[in-house]
């Protein structure tokens, strides 16, 4: 974090640590890609857990190369999960790019939604980019 007398930023990896610390789950769920656990295959890592105390599935998911990436993940779980998922994502067009007193959430997690459908995601994945997908279940 930074600061002057007027200001205050947070840097790229304090976003990072501190969209991890808030999206922590109570057990871990199955998640592959193309069969495989999601670990390194194509630059992509990923991982889910459930938060019992939310009720929601959290996934996620790191793109660590600088093109985009088309991925569907399939999810082994038996939870009833909504079709609606809400995602924060972080990105950057290249590794070096920081945040700033000018811009100072230029690398900061941004909100979308995509759709989860027959326990599997699609996703467009930006480049240098970092992840969290919330599925709220029954």
């Amino acid at each position: 974090i930074w600061v002057d007398n007027l200001q205050v930023y947070g840097s790229p990896d304090y976003f990072v640590q501190k969209l991890f610390s808030l999206n922590k789950g109570t057990e871990v769920i199955s998640m592959t890609r193309n069969g495989l656990p999601v670990s390194g295959q194509d630059s992509l890592y990923a991982s889910s857990v459930i938060d019992q105390t939310k009720k929601e599935l959290v996934i996620k998911i790191v793109n660590y190369t600088n093109s985009m990436r088309k991925a569907d993940f399939m999810v082994d779980s038996k939870l009833k999960l909504q079709t609606k998922a809400v995602i924060q994502e972080m990105a950057g067009n290249e590794l070096k790019q920081v945040n700033s007193f000018k811009e100072p959430t230029l690398v900061s997690p941004k909100n979308a939604s995509a759709t989860f459908k027959n326990k599997q995601l699609s996703l467009t994945l930006k480049p240098y980019s970092f992840s969290v997908i919330r599925i709220p279940y029954k």
